[in-house]
């Protein structure tokens, strides 16, 4: 069935208008992509999942086609979240990325690498926090000496550094996995995601405990990265979602040997 026929029948079955919630594209951005079950989209250039006989299918939008709205979403922490409104979209053929039907497949393949770019993603900022807890640690002075020469804040940057290092060991594993395309790859890119975006929360909240009442305060930065840290734990499937992931490939066997 040609993409635009396709389009024309899901928007009889679902309407129009529709709307898709907590989408990244900017305002200003000149390519915006979405990954839904309904009809509709359009962006400078958009991606939008349509359902077919099949699984699904892939469909980039072209501007003429439609009309879009963004309304900015006020969250805690991240940048640019809108909710994309999309009005009497129409699919030309020509538009169809990839196989038509194979849409889910096809998105479900690139998992394993956005959770890995994540995972560095989660890794600098969790690096990032470690350094200025560090460093504040180092200067701050209390009772005439460096706040670092109390066990209680020692024991809380070694906790930090090794757990930053293990991500990075972990991060890297994954990244050399994708490379080769290697057939663990889904258990190191879900656990890589995982672990990283656990230790950047953990890291980012130390670091402002370390900081104490300045870390609580917007002059310095690692307020900003314990609330960005947050959502990493959340998108590209929970982490909750990661560990089914993980178990499953542990009980298939995927993950013997390391």
């Amino acid at each position: 069935m040609p993409a635009t026929a396709i389009a024309r029948r899901i928007a009889r079955e679902i309407g129009s208008p529709r709307r898709e919630v907590f989408g990244s594209e900017r305002p200003s951005a000149h390519q915006a992509s979405t990954s839904t079950s309904a009809l509709g989209a359009q962006a400078k250039i958009s991606v939008e999942t349509a359902i077919s006989d099949a699984e699904t299918t892939v469909i980039r939008f072209a501007p003429i086609f439609g009309t879009r709205a963004m309304q900015p979403i006020d969250t805690m922490g991240g940048r640019d979240t809108n909710t994309v409104y999309f009005n009497d979209c129409e699919v030309p053929e020509e538009q169809l990325l990839g196989e038509q039907d194979r849409g889910w497949t096809q998105l479900m393949a690139g998992l394993n690498v956005e959770r890995l770019i994540l995972a560095a993603t989660m890794l600098g900022i969790g690096q990032r926090a470690f350094d200025d807890a560090l460093a504040y640690a180092k200067e701050r002075k209390q009772f005439k000496q460096p706040i670092a020469d109390f066990q209680g804040i020692q024991f809380m940057l070694a906790d930090m550094g090794m757990k930053v290092e293990a991500a990075r060991q972990l991060t890297y594993a994954a990244a050399g996995r994708s490379e080769r395309d290697d057939p663990d790859l889904t258990f190191f890119g879900a656990a890589a995601k995982c672990f990283a975006s656990d230790v950047a929360m953990e890291v980012t909240t130390n670091a402002v405990q370390v900081l104490g009442g300045y870390g609580f305060t917007r002059d310095y930065p690692v307020e900003r990265m314990m609330r960005d840290a947050k959502i990493t734990q959340i998108y590209e499937g929970t982490n909750q979602v990661q560990r089914i992931v993980i178990a499953r490939q542990l009980l298939a066997g995927v993950q013997s040997e390391l």
